[in-house]
């Protein structure tokens, strides 16, 4: 499977004073890039003897990776609760399911989702688990839909509000009048400096890192693979080292768009930076007095 990877950075040439705003991304940014829902998920198996305890929370949690939930420790993102109970006065006749779901203190579905597996294995377990779960995900994912747009506004509020008390501190907003005689000629103290060390290496990380995040995309959305028909049915996932990589990727982006920033700064100038982040883009568009 794959997806393709835009990573833009556009500089274009203005004569208007742009607002500078650098925001750290909320929690799960990058795993909502991936195309995944951050969430934390809880197991309780009863029942049942510990070694089976273990394997069944282990099946429990995969499924519900499986579809589309990134691990979470954010203590806003919802909660995912996976109850398994042994069926039979042995615990040989199968299991009982129970789903829930809670964010921001309340439940995100009308009530619990139930189901029987009867005389299943472990891994008909998971596909059983798997089934149940699409009847809450898409209520999960909207509650971080929901609650990611409501950050984004609250964060986009304060840079605005900062940037106005900025100009206000400086003495107005308006652009100043230009000079009525022939302008001067000679190096004033306004006139622009040339790239400094921290720009340049801003450029290069945010080029870094944005071949970083397409790589990472590339190798979490990868499905898993059999390693070997002659071993037998065993699956190799690309997930882990392509979270890892999102991860680095994404931090040298970051990096990078704050050296560029802050070098743009100590030149007198200002820069608009506007993230750039969606299904099969990632990246950031710079605007300024370059």
């Amino acid at each position: 499977m794959s997806l393709p990877i835009a990573f833009a950075l556009t500089l274009s040439l203005t004569t208007q004073s742009a607002v500078v705003g650098l925001a750290a991304p909320p929690p799960g940014v990058f795993a909502a890039i991936a195309g995944t829902t951050p969430a934390r998920v809880k197991v309780e198996v009863s029942g049942f003897e510990e070694p089976t305890v273990q394997a069944l929370t282990n099946q429990a949690e995969e499924a519900i990776r499986g579809e589309g939930i990134a691990e979470s420790t954010d203590n806003e993102d919802p909660i995912i609760d996976v109850k398994i109970v042994a069926m039979g006065e042995y615990g040989d006749e199968g299991y009982e399911i129970t789903i829930d779901a809670t964010g921001g203190g309340r439940r995100l579905i009308d009530a619990p989702v139930r189901g029987a597996c009867e005389l299943c294995t472990e891994s008909e377990l998971a596909e059983r688990i798997r089934k149940e779960f699409g009847n809450v995900r898409p209520q999960v994912v909207a509650f971080v839909e929901e609650r990611d747009r409501q950050r984004a506004a609250a964060e986009a509020e304060r840079l605005r509000q900062e940037e106005e008390a900025r100009r206000a501190a400086a003495g107005g907003t308006g652009t100043p009048e230009g000079p009525s005689g022939p302008p001067e000629t000679g190096p004033t103290d306004q006139t622009p400096k040339g790239m400094g060390t921290p720009g340049k290496v801003g450029i290069g990380l945010m080029a870094g890192g944005g071949v970083a995040v397409a790589i990472g995309l590339g190798l979490t959305l990868n499905p898993d693979k059999q390693r070997s028909e002659d071993i037998g049915y065993e699956l190799v996932s690309t997930r882990p080292p392509g979270i890892a990589t999102l991860a680095v990727g994404g931090a040298a982006l970051i990096t990078g768009i704050a050296l560029f920033l802050k070098d743009r700064r100590d030149r007198q100038s200002q820069a608009a930076v506007a993230p750039m982040i969606g299904r099969g883009v990632a990246g950031v568009s710079v605007a300024g007095r370059f």
